[in-house]
């Protein structure tokens, strides 16, 4: 997780030009209610960047990879996915997600008591290479329990139909809550508590 972590931890100066030239086209997804923009960024960025060559520039494309390589590919395309999202929001943020960062910022003392009890699935996900089955199945079971839309707006009524704006707004805090979860235990595992 280490390699994963470190070749997004900076952008290349290349590719912070690249994401910052895509900020109009951020925008205007937003303001067009295009939910495509993220894959679409996804997928460009890692046309132009593949994850084989940050990890191990040396290595020749064709030479076959291990399964524990191959992991490695599919957690760093998943870290690179929630920081090119993060990236967005952070430095192009929207109309209405002020309210997201004060909700989503800070665990609350029972989402922390119900993190820690995933210390020792996220153990066992990490030594058997599985945190790509780990990362989704925490994040829905913390959203069945903490659903977004009271998160955000605690006394709205669940039956109301949420505005254009108000669907953003969810998009992107269940983004914010993937990543906050991964920082946690990353966190976790740089730090050694586990």
């Amino acid at each position: 997780m280490d390699s994963c972590s470190s070749i997004i931890s900076d952008w290349s100066i290349m590719q912070l030009e690249w994401l910052n030239d895509q900020a109009d086209l951020y925008v205007s997804a937003f303001e067009d209610d295009d939910l495509s923009f993220f894959s679409t960024m996804n997928k460009l960025f890692l046309d132009l960047w593949p994850v084989h060559q940050m990890l191990w520039p040396s290595k020749p494309e064709y030479q076959c990879l291990t399964n524990s390589e191959q992991q490695h590919i599919y957690d760093a395309e998943d870290w690179l996915k929630i920081h090119i999202r993060s990236f967005f929001k952070e430095h192009y943020p929207q109309p209405g997600t002020s309210m997201l960062d004060t909700c989503i910022s800070k665990w609350s003392s029972d989402q922390l008591e119900w993190l820690n009890n995933y210390k020792s699935a996220f153990v066992s996900a990490h030594r058997h290479n599985e945190l790509r089955l780990f990362w989704p199945s925490i994040l829905e079971n913390f959203i069945k329990l903490w659903p977004i839309c009271q998160l955000l707006w605690p006394i709205k009524p669940t039956w109301q139909i949420l505005s254009k704006v108000e669907c953003h707004c969810i998009l992107n805090a269940e983004g914010e809550i993937a990543l906050n979860i991964m920082f946690f235990f990353e966190r976790l595992l740089t730090l050694c508590l586990l």
